[in-house]
């Protein structure tokens, strides 16, 4: 359960939070299971606190500090967290349905079952996150950048877009679906080539017809990429 002196320092806003959190630094706040659905936290320090299971649906979390926080099972829908460090916050199980995590920095987060449906990963900053058995369905994903740690094993996923504003559907023709592991599949080669987005890929697979791996010497046929831009 959240803790009440913590609650009740939320209560009185979001800059005398923020100023408790720089007098206090060594304090984790407790947050657990509380309501804060569609409250105003934009640039809040949730940095280390423990959200398990809050209802945080179609809250405004834009440039806030969610630095290794604790969302377990927390309900992210519809959430605006534009702008957001998820660096290193953990995700399992989080509903982050329609979620607005465009430009969001996301860098070892673990997102392991959570629900990704229909969010929005624009231009996020997505290297070693763990994505593992999430559900990415529906996600727009124009510009990500992961790498090669990035995990995107046994994920559920029947279609992505890769144009802003959910545009640019793949695969091209509704109803087509990936097929099971497929998403998977063909981004185990995008996590290749490190810092590298999957647009800018693109770009390059259009224009050459072998590109070389970073360090390695030898270059090899990438012909996944190509496929990708036919689905």
């Amino acid at each position: 359960m959240a803790r009440q002196p913590h609650y009740i320092e939320l209560t009185k806003g979001v800059q005398s939070w923020n100023q408790w959190r720089n007098n206090y630094p060594s304090i984790r706040p407790s947050l657990n299971g509380i309501n804060l659905r569609g409250c105003n936290l934009a640039g809040i320090n949730f940095k280390d606190t423990d959200l398990q299971g809050t209802d945080l649906r179609e809250a405004n979390l834009t440039q806030a500090n969610l630095n290794w926080a604790n969302l377990h099972k927390a309900d992210l829908t519809q959430a605006n967290l534009s702008g957001a460090n998820l660096s290193q916050a953990f995700l399992e199980k989080a509903i982050l349905i329609a979620a607005n995590l465009r430009e969001a920095w996301l860098i070892g987060s673990d997102f392991e079952k959570a629900n990704l449906r229909d969010a929005d990963l624009s231009k996020t900053l997505a290297a070693k996150a763990n994505f593992k058995n999430a559900i990415l369905t529906g996600v727009c994903l124009h510009d990500w950048s992961i790498d090669k740690f990035t995990n995107l094993n046994n994920v559920a996923c029947d279609y992505v877009y890769f144009g802003e504003n959910h545009q640019e559907r793949r695969p091209i023709h509704y109803p087509q679906k990936f097929a099971l592991g497929e998403f998977s599949k063909y981004f185990k080669n995008a996590l290749e080539f490190q810092n590298q987005s999957i647009n800018q890929l693109f770009d390059y697979s259009a224009q050459l017809p072998y590109l070389q791996l970073p360090n390695q010497n030898q270059i090899q046929k990438v012909k996944s990429f190509e496929s990708m831009r036919n689905w």
